[in-house]
């Protein structure tokens, strides 16, 4: 069976699964995303080229009230410095020139476990990502030339529940366009929903494989190939909560 040999060759390629891969574009984020994707672009404050307020620390939908200025922080996230976090306006000043600064590294943390999140950020910058169970998925260091980049990541079988930034030659770092909204699956192979993850789910598996159900288009690119029995076996190796 052509299927069988499939997920034979992809056992032997892919012993020591990967949990989670960077986004290489906003694009990409927003394609996995689709319409759930919330982004958080910290306008909402106008505030003079070059100047800044303080903000709370840690910063969410609830401490943000605690501003007198009608300004809203997306629910399910928050941002905690190890200092203090405030809002910065760029040289040209303006709501949609206004960041999120923090102080000595930021950790972003979200109340559900995320499928994927990106964000804009620059410098070099070590990232470090965390799935269930708080386990560190993968620890990127960026190259200096990545000012005003995009950051994304996704981690579809294991779930981003906070991410931590650093950046030991620099005094803050600054986040802007924040943006995530698709909740984490605990068990996506579990493929016949009937609470158990066994030798049934991948029965179920190959017989939508082979008959192009899109329950096995594992990577949603509407194709039914090698990289989708590739998700599927990466799934199947993360024991479920």
């Amino acid at each position: 069976m052509k299927s069988l040999s499939i997920i034979m060759l992809s056992s032997a390629l892919y012993g020591s699964p990967a949990f989670g891969q960077e986004l290489g574009s906003l694009a990409e984020l927003e394609a996995i995303l689709t319409d759930q994707i919330q982004s958080e672009n910290f306008e909402g404050i106008s505030l003079q080229g070059g100047t800044s307020i303080d903000v709370p620390n840690p910063l969410n939908s609830v401490t943000i009230l605690q501003l007198p200025w009608n300004f809203d922080i997306q629910p399910g996230v928050t941002y905690e410095s190890p200092t203090h976090l405030d809002m910065h306006a760029g040289f040209n000043g303006g709501d949609e020139n206004v960041y999120l600064r923090a102080y000595e590294g930021v950790e972003i943390r979200f109340d559900v476990g995320q499928v994927a999140f990106g964000l804009n950020s620059g410098g070099a910058n070590i990232i470090q990502v965390y799935g269930r169970d708080d386990e560190l998925i993968e620890q990127i260091v960026q190259g200096p030339d990545t000012w005003s980049g995009f950051f994304g990541y996704q981690a579809p079988t294991q779930g981003i529940t906070r991410v931590v930034i650093l950046n030991p030659s620099l005094d803050f770092i600054t986040l802007d366009n924040v943006s995530f909204g698709l909740d984490f699956i605990a068990c996506p192979a579990d493929v016949n929903e009937d609470g158990a993850q066994n030798f049934f789910d991948v029965s179920a598996f190959l017989n939508f494989f082979s008959e192009e159900d899109d329950r096995a288009d594992f990577n949603d690119d509407g194709q039914f190939d090698f990289f989708d029995v590739s998700g599927f076996l990466t799934a199947f190796t993360v024991a479920c909560p």
